[in-house]
């Protein structure tokens, strides 16, 4: 192993530690999606109702080994993080671009905006990131050396990546690109090569898509939801505040340098000629393939409809190397040395935001994560409030997130806690699967963000308010929580 792969290793290992120690440290509560996928994970199934099982199986195995406290559901994540930068090292060497490429690549990858936050937290494109990068590597050594057992490796990642995110289909897309361009690869690969990465993708699969069939595709009805294509067709201020926050979440520098790495692609072609040059294109539009279709069509859906901010992190694997190489090969050191120095600024200040003491004072803007921790601030006192007078009786939320967090919340206590049962298409897994019954609404502790809503209080003999909680008295955030007991319920 060279010096600088050597560096890499020790690099991504020591910073893994570190953040397992912000980690361990950190006063934040789960997020509501957090929470659902904690729920998912107590109960082990080939799909769930908005996302695929992967990190349900994820969570379930961090905690089966430490309990459920918030650090063994988040465990994986920077775990994973650091597996996917110690793949980016054989990643760049088999793209033939040398060891000191590794290094920066590695390294700007722990660094990266959108990876400081996703280490906070478990979420979908974690496990999905792993897998897409670890899927660029079998497939382009797949190509290159035209051996079946790659091709076998490359459809196992993509089925797994699948089994994380949906969006990892996003890699049919850049392979049918690479594979159009280049007809050496296409050669090597061959129909039989093909034919193994598509078949073994999709036998991996297929017991998630079977389980949609039993479900009526709920899934995938959920992921086509998010598009909400529903309302104005256009709007331009959504599509460039899509735009502008991909800067914060692959980092300026970057992203300048990414930019500048299509006209330095386009200039290649031009004397790429044979040999060691041919090799060096073939490879930026290798990377150029993965890259660009995911962020344009987010940066398209972003104008027509709205897209969240890290819809493309995909894109920003290739986009990453493609960066490097720019800065790299102009001698840029410099850029490279900012981006260090303004992404790794950001790691200490989203730890000591996240750290209680922190939690406890800060109001927003300053505390960034007070929007999301609102849930999970209503949900503890609920816990208190129930652990110590209502220790027999039912809690009831009427909205997903707050659902979410008390059944995390709740869960060592002797308690029911059910989905108000709206008369509609279940819109989320509590909702098909957690309604409340006539039997269970005797005694009804409700916390909604909505006072006595007369759809719902109509439905019962009594009901009284017990207790107003402000959410910027809670964790910052905005908006107000009420807790009512409600008694005889009559559906």
């Amino acid at each position: 192993m060279s010096t600088s792969c050597r560096n890499a290793f020790v690099f991504v290992i020591i910073f893994t530690v570190a953040r397992l120690a912000m980690l361990a440290a950190s006063g934040l509560y789960l997020l509501p999606d957090e929470a659902q996928y904690w729920v998912w994970s107590r109960h082990l199934d080939l799909g769930y109702f908005s996302k695929p099982p992967m990190i349900a199986w994820l969570i379930h195995l961090t905690t089966a080994v430490g309990g459920n406290a918030p650090f063994w559901v988040r465990l994986a994540s920077p775990l994973l993080h650091g597996a996917t930068a110690l793949l980016i090292v054989p990643l760049v060497k088999e793209l033939g671009w040398g060891e000191k490429r590794a290094f920066w690549a590695a390294m700007l990858y722990m660094l990266l905006p959108m990876v400081t936050f996703s280490s906070m937290f478990m979420t979908t494109d974690v496990p999905l990131l792993f897998f897409w990068t670890f899927s660029l590597l079998a497939f382009h050594r797949a190509c290159r050396t035209g051996q079946g057992r790659w091709a076998f490796v490359t459809g196992l990642l993509v089925a797994l990546g699948l089994l994380a995110k949906y969006a990892m289909a996003y890699f049919a897309v850049g392979a049918a690109l690479y594979l159009w361009f280049d007809k050496d690869a296409r050669k090597r690969l061959g129909t039989k090569g093909g034919t193994a990465i598509v078949g073994t993708a999709f036998l991996g699969i297929v017991p998630n898509l079977l389980w949609n069939v039993k479900h009526d595709w709920i899934t995938f009805a959920h992921t086509a939801s998010n598009a909400n294509m529903s309302g104005s067709l256009f709007s331009f201020r959504e599509g460039l505040v899509f735009m502008l926050s991909q800067f914060a979440v692959f980092g300026p520098f970057l992203m300048i340098a990414l930019l500048f790495s299509v006209s330095f692609l386009l200039s290649s072609r031009k004397t790429a000629g044979a040999g060691e040059g041919a090799d060096s294109f073939k490879t930026r539009v290798y990377l150029h393939a993965f890259t660009w279709p995911p962020l344009l069509l987010m940066i398209g859906l972003s104008f027509l409809t709205r897209a969240n901010a890290n819809w493309a992190a995909l894109a920003y694997v290739g986009g990453l190397l493609l960066a490097v190489e720019w800065m790299l090969a102009g001698g840029r050191k410099g850029w490279i040395t900012a981006s260090v120095f303004l992404h790794g600024t950001l790691v200490l200040v989203l730890f000591f935001l996240s750290l209680p003491a922190m939690q406890r004072v800060l109001l927003p803007p300053v505390n960034v994560f007070a929007a999301q921790q609102r849930f999970g601030a209503t949900a503890e006192v609920v816990a208190n409030r129930v652990g110590h007078f209502y220790p027999d009786t039912t809690v009831m939320a009427d909205e997903r997130k707050i659902m979410a967090s008390l059944v995390y919340a709740l869960r060592n206590l002797p308690v029911r806690v059910r989905m108000w049962p709206y008369d509609r298409t279940p819109a989320n897994h509590f909702e098909l699967t957690q309604t409340m019954t006539r039997d269970e609404g005797a005694k009804v502790l409700w916390v909604t963000n909505i006072r006595a809503n007369p759809v719902v209080v109509g439905k019962f003999e009594t009901s009284r308010l017990i207790e107003s909680l402000s959410a910027q008295s809670l964790a910052g955030g905005k908006g107000q929580y009420y807790i009512m007991e409600l008694t005889g319920y009559k559906p």
